[in-house]
């Protein structure tokens, strides 16, 4: 699954915006390709002329930058409110597939498991220590 936006820059620079969800993969296994199931998001910020500038949204101190009111950076690219809430947007179609949703309720699981395993292991050493 793919989504994309955009928008152009005040320089007149595209800037495209990519999530994906990744629900299968190739992996060398020492020369030998596997193909293996995983549910992975990958979000893409790029800039006509700058390339990529990863996915990393930072919030910044507001502030005016070429007449418009900036609140957010990722990569060397300054990001309005509203250009902020496309790339939320587009994460949020991505988090909101019955695929990273399970993939979360099975973390989710996991974790409440290790958990258990957790207490039981510190009560076992209690009374092994007496």
């Amino acid at each position: 699954m793919e989504k994309t936006a955009g928008w152009k820059t005040t320089t007149g620079k595209d800037v495209t915006v990519t999530a994906k969800l990744i629900t299968a993969k190739t992996i060398n296994l020492d020369g030998h390709k596997v193909d293996v199931n995983c549910c992975e998001k990958s979000i893409d910020v790029y800039v006509d002329g700058f390339g990529s500038q990863g996915d990393y949204i930072q919030k910044i101190t507001p502030r005016v930058f070429n007449g418009l009111s900036v609140s957010h950076v990722v990569g060397k690219l300054v990001l309005t409110q509203e250009q902020v809430e496309i790339i939320r947007a587009l994460e949020k179609e991505i988090t909101d597939t019955p695929e990273w949703i399970d993939k979360v309720e099975k973390e989710e699981a996991l974790q409440e498991a290790n958990m258990a395993y957790d207490i039981h292991y510190a009560k076992i050493k209690k009374a092994m220590e007496c």
